[in-house]
């Protein structure tokens, strides 16, 4: 028995080190039962060697034993070389998400605003350490280390409210899972695990939504209008603007309605004004309102269906250099018969070099029931770009109405056409400019200045002489097509984006101009009772069957021959 131990303790020793090993991948820390392993593994391993020294050196300098030290000394390198590369990979960490929605890695609009930050950030997460939590707690140091390396000045503590239960009161922490931003006295708390303790998809989102609202100071306001047939933001159904209200105020915008028709006036702590869906023209006094927004440095989205009552090219849109085509867009690409619409979903996958799109390459949008928009010269000074071009298998048709449709030389809009174009015009903020309404639509008049807006609740009142009459940039966003924005399709590939990019862009919010995080795709393959049979009886019977006499056909050979 003793012979025995002392020729195998070696062996011995190797597995328990080995065991050592597995528990402390299993508990991630070293316990009690780690060191124990540990200790005895080395232990036995060095009892090993001053037991059987003079066996192990007659071995060593045998043929046989140089060969195997060989052996040996080439894998005791090869394991050296990767333990270097491993050690620098940890020093200095690359990572490669090939993931196709990028899970893995922090969205384009996340990155922005965490290395746009001007103020230091600290994130506590209460989160319990090892048990089934361990997952979340790694998803939740992968995220926190993905914001630090994008913003430097964002610091994260966890916190285990059990070991810590006074610094959880402080917080006013009620459960498990909920992290606290803070930073110059401002607060916001993001429950990032769900009531049954799981990780939440949407966590990226909740904490750059979160770094948002204490980095802000004021709430932008962005007014909807209605009066017109508009969609309206407070409804849920498929046709509504419900998810673009809620989205816009998970980025900290303050969005309300406004009728100019009953107010008659703007609200000085307008940024933004949109008119998602207008069927009919605006009244000569709200379409005033409007132009005295836009020389005041306002800005301004149209959203124009077609097929509606909204003429307004000469009497509005063609100042500012912006033009709807009356028309609708089909596309024969074959995109629409994905989505259930036929041709009347044109693509979008070509995009002009903007700040609005400049994160959209390589990713499709489609507007469905839409319209081209052009640009033209512009006798108010403004300067237009294209936005969003069609594929050239698409064509603007004129006849609306007609029940079977084609492209008719001379008469339809030969593709590619565009769906949205913008127009901007530096505004000089002189204090001596015309107030609201008295806006001209000739040159001179254009070339006038007015007051600055009144400064929303929070802002400074006033300012240097520098700050009054710093230029301002008047913004006109036009896209021939509201459907796309709506409840039904906001979540279609990135129509919702390209939405909250452009209202990013109208106001001048550069840090929230990025692709949003992206959730997983639900890749689940749904089989009928026959298709799961069918795969069960190939996968467990006829592959089997196969091997078998594909195995005895080879073995009746080779003994045959």
């Amino acid at each position: 028995m003793l012979d025995w131990l002392r020729k195998n303790l070696g062996y011995i020793g190797v597995t328990a080190i080995l065991l050592g090993f597995f528990f402390q991948s299993l508990a991630n820390q070293s316990d009690l039962r780690v060191q124990i392993a540990y200790s005895a593994g080395i232990a036995m391993l060095l009892s090993y060697l001053f037991l059987n020294a003079g066996s192990l050196k007659k071995d060593l300098f045998s043929r046989q034993g140089q060969a195997g030290s060989i052996a040996g000394a080439t894998t005791l390198l090869v394991v050296g070389i990767l333990a270097l590369l491993n050690f620098l990979n940890f020093k200095n960490s690359w990572r490669v998400d090939l993931t196709e929605e990028q899970l893995h890695a922090l969205s384009s609009q996340s990155r922005n605003v965490a290395s746009s930050l001007n103020q230091d950030i600290q994130i506590t997460a209460f989160f319990g350490t090892g048990g089934p939590g361990q997952a979340s707690l790694d998803s939740l140091l992968e995220m926190m280390k993905g914001f630090q390396e994008s913003g430097p000045r964002i610091e994260y503590s966890i916190v285990d409210p059990e070991q810590q239960p006074t610094l959880a009161e402080k917080f006013e922490i009620q459960r498990l899972g909920q992290a606290v931003l803070e930073s110059q006295g401002k607060r916001e708390t993001v429950d990032l695990l769900d009531f049954n303790g799981r990780w939440q998809a949407d966590n990226e989102e909740r904490l750059t939504n979160a770094l948002i609202k204490v980095t802000r100071e004021t709430e932008k306001a962005i007014y909807f209008l209605q009066g017109h047939g508009e969609r309206d933001i407070e409804d849920s159904r498929e046709e509504g603007f419900a998810r673009v209200a809620e989205e816009l105020r998970k980025q900290n915008y303050r969005v309300e309605k406004l009728n100019l028709g009953q107010q008659d006036e703007i609200p000085g702590d307008a940024d933004v004004i949109i008119s998602a869906g207008p069927q009919v023209k605006f009244l000569e006094s709200e379409v005033e309102h409007l132009r005295g927004f836009l020389e005041r440095g306002g800005n301004l989205l149209l959203l124009v269906d077609p097929m509606t009552d909204f003429d307004m090219n000469e009497t509005f849109l063609a100042d500012y250099g912006l033009r709807l085509g009356n028309n609708l867009v089909l596309d024969v690409s074959g995109v629409g018969r994905l989505l259930g619409l036929g041709p009347a979903a044109p693509l979008v996958a070509d995009y002009a070099d903007h700040p609005v799109t400049k994160e959209m390459t390589g990713i499709s949008t489609f507007y469905p029931r839409a319209q081209s928009v052009e640009t033209v010269e512009s006798v108010l000074g403004y300067s237009s770009q294209d936005l969003m071009t069609t594929s050239a298998r698409s064509w603007g048709e004129m006849n609306t109405e007609a029940e079977e449709v084609g492209f008719d030389e001379g008469v339809d809009q030969s593709g590619p056409l565009h769906l949205a174009a913008i127009a901007s015009k530096t505004i000089e903020n002189d204090e001596n400019g015309p107030e609201e309404g008295t806006a001209g639509t000739d040159d001179a008049s254009a070339s006038q200045q007015s007051p600055p807006k009144e400064p929303m609740a929070g802002e400074e009142g006033s300012g240097s002489p520098a700050e009054k009459t710093k230029p301002k940039e008047s913004r006109f966003v036009l896209f021939g097509d509201s459907d796309f924005a709506t409840n039904l399709y906001f979540s279609e590939g990135r129509n919702g984006d390209a939405l909250l990019l452009t209202v990013n862009w109208l106001a001048e919010d550069t840090e929230l101009i990025g692709i949003r995080p992206r959730q997983q795709t639900d890749r689940r393959v749904n089989l009928t009772m026959g298709q799961a049979q069918l795969i069960k009886w190939v996968a467990g019977g006829l592959l089997p069957l196969v091997t078998l006499v594909l195995g005895f056909m080879v073995w009746s050979s080779r003994r045959a021959a």
